[in-house]
């Protein structure tokens, strides 16, 4: 029993360590998520068209009143969007946006896709 107990406790880091690449992956979506949503919020508050661009030089973002997000080193994002405006989605005064998907990966392992509804403008994370 206490052999047991030593082999789980030598085991328990590498265990947690597999997973830990998904969990910073989902966390980065989510946070990107709420950015979004702040973003819709602030062109209908605004009555202004405001744009969320992603930039892929740096591996970040601009968001609202152009705050800069750049996540950690191995976290990638990848747009695709409706509109054909490259690494941009628009959000309108009415709450809807040019719409698009991002997907957000580590090539350690993990990835989750962040969507923008073009119609509603409806943000949602594919947890």
């Amino acid at each position: 029993m206490l052999s047991l107990i030593g082999l789980l406790t030598l085991a328990a880091p590498a265990i947690i360590a597999t997973g830990r690449p998904t969990v910073t992956v989902l966390a980065e979506a989510r946070t990107l998520a709420r950015n979004l949503r702040e973003l819709r919020q602030t062109a209908i508050q605004s009555g202004r068209v405001l744009h969320f661009v992603l930039d892929q030089g740096s591996r970040g973002y601009t968001g609202v009143n152009g705050k800069r997000r750049t996540p950690g080193a191995d976290i990638t994002f990848e747009l695709t969007n409706r509109a054909g405006a490259e690494d941009t989605i628009i959000f309108s005064p009415d709450g809807s946006a040019s719409g698009g998907t991002v997907r957000v990966s580590s090539p350690r392992g993990g990835s989750h896709v962040v969507s923008v509804h073009w119609l509603s403008g409806r943000v949602s994370v594919d947890d």
